[in-house]
């Protein structure tokens, strides 16, 4: 398998060139982009760094092209963000984000200002890649980086059981066990990476459902490759684990303010949950950890950005007095992964 040498000046400089386009270019969006304009930065596609560079950093979300006089209509690109990670890592750079003045003095001050919306609060330092936001937080003293461990599956698993569950739920204990191994598992039966396999079990968690549809979340997920789609819609250990997925929501859906319809023999029932319902519980969910989260450092004084379901902060965290005060003021017992990222600056 090839592997660039980047002690080679000329290929570390084409490495740069490409993982530079690659970030300004197309950062999290989709665009059109021809074969010209791609082999400016990336080389030629039939040599073998060009060839590496474009799997790495590449993806293709929808292989179209008509290049035909009049029409010329380029194949879209998105970027492969587990890929840019992997070659600043390879290059030994940690690729910081110059941030406006603003967002700088939050940095600074380590009081950030967030906007509120469906029962989470955004901040704009939460959109930046993460291949860049790592360092970036950690060269402003932000190297404490912790999330709850499996937070959606865990919390929808004991909100149900609050509510009254009292049925076994093997498949979900025992992904909750190993998460890694089923998740590993998963997506070699499938030809799909790890965050991919995370996504999708985290999606179908919370509604989504596995279809030959063009906008249907999972077939974009898997880059809308039907034999993958195929696959997963026939694992036998993903389905048991979505029978475990449908037993939690049967107890979550009375406390939900449903929508009913009358049926042909005029029976009035409720409609299924939607996915957006299934998301606002959840969400609900992991607020109320998080304000107590939130609780906890302001009592410690530390220093803090939160995102969702995790947080930075400039003080290690004693994880088990942490999850002691959540079990003590919410009722769930959760654990948290973490770790320590620091900055050693950039090489280039």
């Amino acid at each position: 398998m090839y592997q660039p040498n980047f002690n080679n000046k000329a290929i570390r400089k084409r490495c740069i060139k490409a993982l530079d386009w690659t970030t300004n270019e197309l950062g999290s969006n989709k665009y059109k982009k021809s074969k010209q304009e791609i082999q400016t930065y990336f080389g030629n596609g039939s040599r073998p760094l060009g060839r590496w560079l474009r799997d790495l950093l590449l993806i293709c979300s929808d292989p179209y092209y008509n290049y035909n006089p009049g029409v010329h209509i380029c194949k879209t690109w998105t970027a492969n963000h587990d890929g840019i990670q992997e070659l600043n890592h390879l290059l030994g750079t940690q690729p910081v984000v110059k941030l406006s003045a603003h967002l700088q003095q939050q940095l600074d001050s380590g009081e950030f200002d967030y906007n509120e919306s469906s029962d989470r609060f955004f901040n704009s330092l939460q959109y930046i890649p993460t291949y860049s936001r790592v360092p970036t937080f950690s060269k402003n003293g932000f190297k404490y980086d912790y999330d709850i461990q499996c937070a959606a599956p865990t919390l929808i698993k004991q909100y149900a059981q609050e509510l009254g569950m009292t049925t076994k739920t093997k498949s979900l204990d025992d992904f909750l066990s190993n998460r890694t191994k089923f998740r590993q598992e998963l997506g070699q039966r499938i030809g799909i990476n790890d965050k991919i396999t995370k996504q999708i079990i985290n999606a179908l968690l919370l509604g989504a459902r596995i279809q030959n549809n063009w906008n249907n979340s999972i077939f974009i997920y898997l880059n809308k490759d039907l034999v993958k789609l195929n696959l997963l819609s026939n694992d036998s250990e993903l389905t048991n684990l979505r029978e475990d997925f449908k037993v939690c929501w049967s107890h979550i859906k009375p406390s939900i303010t449903c929508e009913t319809i009358t049926d042909i023999l005029g029976r009035t029932r409720c409609k299924s949950l939607t996915s957006k319902q299934k998301s606002g519980v959840y969400r609900k969910l992991e607020r109320k950890v998080m304000k107590q989260v939130r609780r906890y450092q302001l009592k410690h004084m530390n220093e803090t950005f939160y995102e969702h379901d995790g947080w930075r902060c400039k003080q290690a965290v004693d994880i088990r007095e942490l999850m002691s005060y959540i079990k003590n003021t919410t009722g769930y017992q959760i654990e948290f992964d973490w770790t320590i990222c620091e900055y050693i600056g950039s090489t280039i």
